[in-house]
């Protein structure tokens, strides 16, 4: 209890006297003062975070044996977690090897990077326009997750949220497809689109009961005459897709366009990982009926997509669509690249995309997140000035490969 936490703290103050380093840790509603000695002794005050998108975990130095490490703090470098609401849907939206990582590193492991945090700002604050920005870098600097932490800024300022967490998964895998009913050269893909509502509907719970239906669609046409009841709202839409798969990939269709409606006051994010899988001409992987690799012209759930994020690759005519280019009155296109698939090209029909490069982490960025796994208490022992070295030699300042070397300690 907490009058048994302060005696213990004031023996503790009161005992070590060989005290390396003396930290205060603030949260929105905690002051925390611990000796960090060469045994590693750490009292730490452990309260429930809530999205990284509302609270940030500050760490300011008093003292400091490692100047790297005070240098670090004073620049108020941010660390930040995810809220224990928010974990099932955060892996849900991450490949399994991000996955695997939170789990082995702890929900507090992730560190907001400087570059996230002045983007979601300039997406947030200038949500009356509608803006496009592609996160691009080398293998591991934190593409996905800095676009997770947009994603969730961006809910929690009552956005709605439509992610593709990986693109790839429509282009470069073999797809359950059935040839369009309106139009036999394009491809629909029932099981994605539906799936894909299922995770749409997951990011936007609160949102989409009190968003009415726009646009009239004769549902029975796609069910050969079977009775469906008609949606009232965007909600009902996305379940109609979820509940019914024949329908799921002109639920879609419509959906975007509800989405991209000029009367729909509410911002839109629309964001996608590894979207540079879409962009090459042929899908290998994915092949046609004969077993012939598909052309991306012939995907009908890329080409809705492509609709809001690039219209100049959409044939309006063969999607049977009036206007190829959707572009929603409020809110970001925010795609990350994926170093598996080339580099994600900013000529035109990307010209419009700001670019937001990520890096290795700076020193900075080092110690702040070792300071906080080491806290935290995820990291079992004090890490001394020439542990870091190490850690940053074997890694390279590679976020990715830093967490796995600490999910280790």
């Amino acid at each position: 209890n907490t009058k048994q936490v302060s005696s213990i703290m004031a023996a503790l103050k009161t005992a070590c006297t060989s005290v390396m380093c003396t930290r205060f840790l603030r949260t929105a509603d905690t002051k925390v003062w611990w000796p960090l000695r060469e045994q590693g002794l750490a009292l730490i005050s452990r309260s429930p975070q809530p999205s990284c998108a509302q609270s940030n975990t500050r760490f300011y130095s008093t003292e400091s044996s490692e100047p790297s490490s005070a240098a670090a703090t004073a620049e108020k470098s941010l660390v930040a977690s995810i809220s224990s609401a928010d974990l099932p849907l955060v892996r849900a939206s991450t490949p399994k090897r991000t996955s695997k990582l939170l789990d082995a590193a702890g929900e507090s492991a992730w560190i907001i990077r400087k570059v996230t945090e002045e983007t979601c700002e300039k997406v947030v604050q200038n949500s009356s326009a509608w803006h496009r920005f592609s996160l691009v870098g080398t293998p591991g600097t934190g593409k996905t997750i800095g676009l997770v932490q947009m994603m969730l800024g961006c809910r929690d300022a009552g956005w709605i949220v439509a992610h593709v967490p990986k693109a790839s998964e429509w282009s470069h895998e073999q797809q359950s497809i059935e040839t369009n009913k309106q139009n036999d050269y394009l491809l629909d893909q029932y099981a994605a689109s539906a799936d894909w509502l299922e995770h749409f509907l997951r990011w936007n719970t609160d949102k989409l009961a009190s968003l009415p239906l726009t646009i009239e669609y004769a549902w029975d046409d796609a069910t050969e005459g079977r009775q469906l009841e008609s949606p009232q709202n965007v909600q009902q839409l996305a379940q109609l897709g979820v509940n019914e798969p024949v329908v799921a990939m002109d639920v879609v269709s419509v959906l975007l366009q509800e989405l991209a409606n000029p009367s729909l006051e509410v911002p839109v994010l629309i964001a996608i990982d590894e979207y540079n899988a879409w962009m090459q001409d042929t899908y290998d992987e994915f092949v046609d009926f004969q077993g012939k690799p598909v052309h991306r012209s012939r995907s009908t759930l890329i080409n809705h997509f492509l609709s809001i994020t690039a219209p100049d690759l959409v044939d309006s005519e063969q999607l049977g669509v009036t206007s190829a280019a959707l572009t929603p009155r409020n809110g970001a296109v925010v795609v990350a690249e994926s170093t598996q698939h080339g580099a994600l090209a900013l000529a035109a029909p990307y010209d419009g995309y700001t670019p937001v490069e990520y890096t290795n982490y700076t020193q900075k960025e080092f110690n702040a997140l070792v300071d906080y796994m080491q806290t935290s208490g995820y990291i079992s022992h004090y890490v001394t000035a020439a542990d870091r070295q190490v850690l940053k030699t074997v890694a390279s300042l590679n976020p990715r490969k830093l967490r796995g070397k600490l999910s280790a300690l």
